[in-house]
């Protein structure tokens, strides 16, 4: 982490979507986790909650006291910083890879994220992250080239699962 923190590009990316989880004690503020792409939760969650919420007698009842709920609309801004980090090395749109590492999970291409990514104008691609053809001029995955890797699986899963060789890659 400090390597990458140390380099400008790496360090953007790094805290683009970086949280960290503090915690007050009697020794002053600690570090207790730093979530890489905290953002993530809230961008899966909080559109759904957000609409379910809108069309409830509860937001009626605030409507009629002059209150109106909101909630940001955190698919655009994912994406607008996903899109500002990300770049294509060939011709047309970025190729965006989302990678599972536990084949029992082959659920990548969950819906929300790949029609997110789609609306964005970005291709995608979703499969085993040891399916990814690594080599000197980048990833590709099926014969074609990936711009963006995105992964959210568990270091538990990366032990178990992913080839020390794609991580060092």
């Amino acid at each position: 982490m400090a390597e990458a923190l140390g380099r400008p590009r790496l360090r953007r990316v790094a805290t683009a979507f970086m949280r960290p989880d503090l915690v007050v004690t009697d020794a002053g503020l600690k570090l207790v986790e730093l979530n890489v792409v905290a953002s993530l939760g809230g961008l899966s969650t909080l559109a759904p909650y957000t609409a379910a919420t809108r069309h409830s007698r509860y937001a009626a009842f605030l409507a009629t006291r002059g209150l109106r709920l909101n909630g940001p609309d955190m698919a655009r801004v994912w994406l607008d910083v996903f899109a500002g980090l990300t770049r294509a090395r060939g011709d047309g749109p970025p190729h965006v890879f989302e990678a599972t590492a536990n084949p029992a999970d082959l659920d990548g291409g969950r819906r929300f994220f790949v029609d997110m990514i789609r609306s964005a104008g970005h291709d995608i691609s979703c499969g085993l992250v040891s399916g990814l053809d690594l080599s000197e001029d980048g990833a590709h995955f099926r014969g074609r080239r990936v711009d963006a890797v995105f992964t959210a699986y568990t270091w538990h899963e990366t032990k178990n699962f992913v080839p020390p060789a794609s991580t060092a890659r």
